[in-house]
């Protein structure tokens, strides 16, 4: 547990202590429930269902901004956590979504239409950010081939106006 929390303080510190830090795979247990970072307020934590530990996200925001950010719920099925942010121009949703590397799994993917109505209505825009292990070669640069849930999220993101953010590999040369 203290070594993961001095890792997640050096990696803020490499990132120059952005506003936001979500957290994917924390691998949390009722035994480290109360994980801190310097300069940051934990917004919210949402553990795999089953607790086994594997899993989980966690939303950090810089303390001078911790009052402009609420948790506004989580997926029941999924995890995935819903925020709401106050800008300047209007109300931003922000979604934090670990979905594991399960070929053909889309479901998870689907359960997005209802938790963006219901979670993000009213707002502005809304980003979705994450681990959410897909592959789609003609569509995310560094995929090692196309899968089921790649195709699914290409689709769902286009239905919606959503578009892609990764720029680089994100584990390995994937």
């Amino acid at each position: 547990y203290t070594i993961h929390e001095a890792e997640l303080c050096a990696v803020a510190e490499q990132l120059r202590n952005p506003t936001f830090i979500g957290v994917v795979e924390t691998f949390q247990t009722e035994k480290l429930k109360h994980i801190k970072l310097a300069g940051y307020s934990l917004v919210s934590r949402r553990d795999r269902n089953d607790n086994s530990g594997w899993g989980g996200i966690l939303l950090f925001v810089k303390n001078a901004y911790r009052y402009v950010i609420v948790h506004a719920g989580d997926s029941l099925a999924t995890e995935r956590s819903w925020h709401i942010l106050q800008s300047d121009r209007g109300l931003i949703s922000l979604c934090l979504w670990y979905r594991p590397p399960a070929v053909g799994e889309i479901e998870s993917i689907i359960s997005l239409t209802e938790e963006l109505e219901e979670l993000g209505d009213g707002c502005i825009g809304t980003m979705i950010f994450g681990g959410m292990n897909v592959h789609n070669g003609g569509w995310l640069t560094f995929s090692s081939g196309t899968s089921p849930e790649g195709c699914e999220l290409q689709g769902w993101c286009a239905e919606n106006g959503f578009e892609k953010g990764v720029k680089k590999p994100t584990r390995g040369e994937y």
